[in-house]
């Protein structure tokens, strides 16, 4: 019943769901109408693994998947989907280079009609979902087709349970199509158990996250900020700019040359940010023009360039810290040698920051003063790149690997040998 409720809840949400695609589709082509199932991906002559993210964060996870995915199932196509334009963008980006070419396409939205249509034309062997990816219909329509379900690294928030709890037999028809749960810790197992999934199918089995600390490629600075000496604020939620501006105008006292890179989490919050720089009394440029020596800021403005930002960057601070937004990925800078620093909002990254505490490649700030302080402390140390790596490799050890058990637990379910 309730899953009927769902359905005619979302059919008759299409007129605003069909002009909110419309409009998406003036700024980002007709890539968008693949929401509605037109334009993806072609039938092959060869088998085919789906994987499924929700946005960049869940992207990178899947990019730590590939390689064991192309190891262990080489004889399969494999395709990526994503909810979002930005995990769009960077699955293209992340993907694009590779040989033979990987499809990335919007999923298609979870709508009774165009989830059945979708899986006929993509006709995928199974489906990978990544976190806390539950599509009710996307799951029916799987379960009728005896299609194989995967969760990977497998996340569900306190809150998230409780208002999946409340509705958890809209998941009746689909349930049977989850073959595993590979989930992040024994609180994520505990959270997906109330929603009626069979004991034997959950797992514990740790977070693929740690493992970019050992699979990250050597990654070069942008040529365009080569000739500059500058640390990055990476991720930046609202509350953090002004803060971080600040504290960089305390830097500049004693480092007139260093300029600050800020990277918003959202581009689109580009102007606001513009606005506020300005209003700081300082000027900025964006990354994708022309950089010179006299601006104090420049704006990364082009996605999927944070890494290699941070690459080049003398000591990192990760976003989402400052202002109560539990945190983002505190890894990456630690992935191509940077020192990281983090505010005191990390809920989300709370084992992360705890193990990072008790190194020197890391430290926290809770306001300006502290972080003007922290980016100090690292222009004094000049820790070298490798020794910043091997410092995080060797205090994350005992997490590692497990992007690899993943897949090989997958495989082992579909008794492929």
């Amino acid at each position: 019943m309730l899953l009927f409720l769902y359905r005619m809840g979302f059919w008759f949400a299409f007129p605003f769901l069909f002009l909110w695609i419309l409009a998406e589709s003036l700024v980002e082509g007709r890539k968008v109408w693949q929401r509605i199932g037109l334009g993806l991906p072609r039938p092959a002559g060869r088998k085919r693994i789906w994987l499924h993210a929700a946005s960049v964060g869940e992207v990178n996870v899947l990019g730590l998947l590939f390689p064991h995915f192309q190891k262990n199932f080489p004889d399969f196509e494999i395709l990526v989907s994503t909810f979002t334009t930005a995990g769009r963008k960077r699955a293209e980006a992340l993907f694009g280079s590779f040989q033979p070419k990987i499809e990335v396409f919007h999923l298609p939205l979870d709508l009774w009609g165009i989830t059945e249509a979708a899986l006929e034309r993509l006709s995928p062997s199974f489906l990978v979902l990544t976190e806390t990816e539950l599509w009710p219909q996307l799951l029916s329509s799987c379960a009728k087709r005896k299609l194989p379900v995967f969760l990977a690294n497998g996340s569900l928030s306190e809150k998230s349970a409780r208002r999946y709890r409340k509705v958890r037999s809209v998941f009746n028809a689909g349930r049977p199509a989850f073959q595993k749960l590979l989930v992040q810790t024994e609180k994520d197992k505990s959270f997906f158990e109330t929603l009626e999934i069979p004991l034997e199918k959950i797992e514990v089995i740790g977070q693929t996250k740690y493992d970019l600390l050992w699979n990250a490629t050597e990654v070069c600075p942008p040529a365009k900020l080569a000739p500059f000496f500058f640390w990055v604020a990476g991720s930046t939620r609202p509350g953090e700019e002004e803060k971080i501006l600040t504290a960089h105008r305390l830097l500049s006292e004693k480092y007139p040359s260093l300029k600050l890179i800020v990277a918003p989490r959202h581009l689109e919050r580009l102007a606001e940010i513009e606005n506020l720089i300005a209003a700081s009394g300082l000027s900025a440029k964006r990354t994708s023009g022309e950089l010179d020596c006299r601006t104090p800021v420049f704006l990364l403005d082009e996605m999927g360039g944070l890494v290699s930002a941070y690459a080049g960057a003398q000591a990192a601070f990760v976003g989402g810290t400052l202002a109560p937004f539990g945190g983002h990925n505190l890894l990456e800078p630690l992935s191509v040698g940077t020192p990281v620093i983090y505010g005191p909002s990390v809920e989300s990254v709370k084992e992360t920051a705890e193990v990072l505490a008790k190194t020197e490649i890391a430290r926290s700030a809770a306001g300006p003063a502290e972080l003007a302080e922290a980016v100090r402390f690292f222009l004094q140390r000049k820790f070298p790149r490798s020794e910043v790596r091997e410092t995080a490799q060797a205090a994350f050890a005992p997490w590692g690997g497990v992007s690899e058990k993943t897949v090989s637990k997958i495989r082992q379910a579909l008794n492929r040998p």
